[in-house]
């Protein structure tokens, strides 16, 4: 299962096909940095929509500035593991792509120079950048929300009746419901991943690519989803 990464900026929300954050040091010839350390533009990927409208305003405006965040997801797709934000940033590239072929035929590429950035706790702030929208101030109560993390706590195959199948006596033609349990993910999506060397899956009677069953919402704490077992199609 693949990793997930979401961008949230100016109030929209936009799964990302790639990303790349890049951070780097002039040395002398032993090696020694000469300078403090530069953040290069952070470059993004994701599928182009009809809302994208926002991206071109700021685009064609050089003097706005937005702001946001990229949050990487762990593999089950529901847990946070960090997040990349960036302020008093500018887009100085975007590009529109399209393909004929493949599963994302248009996508849209752009490209932020940021004044300040937040990476896993870690502040890096440019010369020119006006202010630190992440000080906070000491004379300021800060007031917590305490905010449950989803999580998955298992997952397994049972009989239509309910009896429980270890993934080793799944057979050929059955059908099956596979148990995922959660905490705190309704509403959530995720990509499950099946994982069987031995079998393949049908799900709505559509075989399973590379048994991964992509976005999936999670509608319960305790979830059946109806598969049926069939022989391995490679």
């Amino acid at each position: 299962m693949s990793f997930k990464a979401v961008l949230y900026i100016e109030n929209q929300e936009r799964i990302l096909i790639n990303s790349e954050l890049v951070y780097s040091q002039l040395a002398d010839i032993n090696g020694r940095p000469t300078q403090l350390p530069m953040g290069e533009p952070l470059h993004l990927v994701f599928p182009s929509n009809a809302q994208d409208e926002l991206f071109y305003e700021y685009m064609f405006a050089p003097n706005r500035m937005c702001k946001g965040y990229i949050r990487v997801f762990k593999r089950d797709g529901l847990q946070k593991d960090f997040d990349i934000e960036f302020a008093n940033a500018h887009i100085i590239g975007l590009k529109e792509h399209f393909s004929s072929t493949g599963k994302e035929p248009m996508s849209m590429a752009l490209t932020i120079s940021y004044g300040i950035s937040r990476v896993k706790g870690v502040i890096h702030e440019k010369k020119w950048n006006p202010s630190n929208p992440f000080k906070i101030s000491s004379a300021t109560p800060i007031q917590r929300k305490t905010t449950l993390e989803p999580t998955v706590e298992d997952g397994y195959f049972t009989t239509l009746k309910g009896d429980r199948i270890p993934k080793s006596e799944l057979k050929t033609g059955i059908e099956v419901y596979y148990v995922l349990e959660t905490q705190n993910a309704i509403g959530e999506f995720i990509d499950l991943d099946l994982a069987d060397a031995e079998n393949d899956f049908k799900y709505n009677g559509e075989i399973v690519p590379n048994d991964v069953l992509e976005d999936l919402q999670i509608t319960g704490n305790s979830q059946k989803i109806k598969l049926e077992v069939i022989r391995q199609q490679n």
